[in-house]
């Protein structure tokens, strides 16, 4: 990875120690991102959870940005969903009704597509094991 930080004068040994440095240095270094496919064996309200906790640690301030972070993470079968079908329909709705799209409303739809009933039977008789 290049990094720039002023005053290193060019020096990449330099530069690279000093990140070594404070990486291993800074206990509250943020997470990786968590990344979602969509497949049988995710769990998508866990992804959902996990993803607003990244924003939050991050510190992205707009939307857009939240959802270039979004889109970032997304892999395999949920990023050709957010792409062909949610991303569309936010545009479209973006024109009709002069709202602005957001992470909440993405996440939303993708919810939609990858929470099944089957899913929400999984997780009824899961519960249901637990509490008996």
């Amino acid at each position: 990875m290049d990094y720039f930080i002023p005053g290193a004068f060019g020096n990449r040994q330099q530069v690279q120690a000093e990140l070594n440095l404070l990486d291993d240095r800074n206990p509250f270094a943020i997470p990786q991102p968590p990344i979602y496919h969509g497949f049988e064996n995710e769990d998508f309200r866990t992804f959902r959870q996990e993803f607003t906790s990244y924003i939050l640690l991050t510190g992205a301030q707009t939307e857009n940005r939240r959802l270039e972070l979004l889109q970032g993470v997304l892999r395999g079968p949920a990023l050709t969903q957010y792409l062909i079908n949610i991303i569309p329909n936010m545009n479209k709705d973006h024109d009709e009704q002069h709202t602005t799209y957001t992470v909440s409303a993405a996440l939303d739809s993708l919810e939609e597509y990858f929470i099944t009933d089957y899913d929400l039977q999984r997780y009824r008789d899961y519960f249901s094991t637990i509490t008996t």
